[in-house]
């Protein structure tokens, strides 16, 4: 009996949790019609190229670089995986790897598949390293072969009324 008034105050906080969550944007949109319209946006403003800093430009690469390998090295780890399992049991058919697989093919057990996937996450931070180094070589690359920016120097000389004749308009 007081595990059901339990799992009953259980169930009215949830609803009523529920209820606030899905009520509250309808109370509010009716609470706020008399504001001032908000100015119409045209759409969205590229990013300027020195928005954002150069190590978190890098950091975004990295990260894109990373994500976007791993599928493919999930898939040759696991390959690799089940190709040793392949010829470490003697090339027995049940072992095979994916595009060998028999019908009663024995699957990989957790442990091979954790340890496939964290050597794939590890092999997709190393290709987003050598990317990294990569895109430091050439960017000091382009440095060093960039010509040098030259500073004019000025010289700034005060003017002495004695100076002036030689600006006078008219002479000819």
């Amino acid at each position: 009996m007081k595990i059901i008034k339990h799992t009953n105050v259980l169930y009215f906080l949830m609803g009523l949790l529920l209820g606030i969550t899905v009520l509250e944007p309808v109370f509010g949109q009716q609470a706020g019609t008399n504001l001032p319209a908000a100015p119409a946006q045209t759409g969205p403003v590229p990013y300027d190229k020195n928005e954002f800093p150069l190590w978190a430009q890098d950091l975004r690469r990295a990260d894109i670089v990373a994500f976007g390998s791993l599928p493919f090295t999930v898939f040759f780890t696991t390959f690799a995986v089940d190709s040793y399992r392949f010829y470490s049991n003697g090339w027995d058919r049940r072992y095979a790897p994916w595009p060998l697989k028999a019908p009663g093919a024995i699957e990989m057990d957790e442990n091979q598949r954790i340890a496939s996937f964290t050597v794939a996450a590890g092999l997709s931070i190393v290709i987003a390293l050598v990317d990294y180094f990569i895109v430091q070589h050439k960017r000091a690359r382009q440095r060093e072969s960039a010509p040098p920016q030259l500073q004019p120097e000025i010289i700034i000389e005060p003017w002495s009324p004695d100076q002036g004749s030689e600006l006078e308009v008219g002479q000819e």
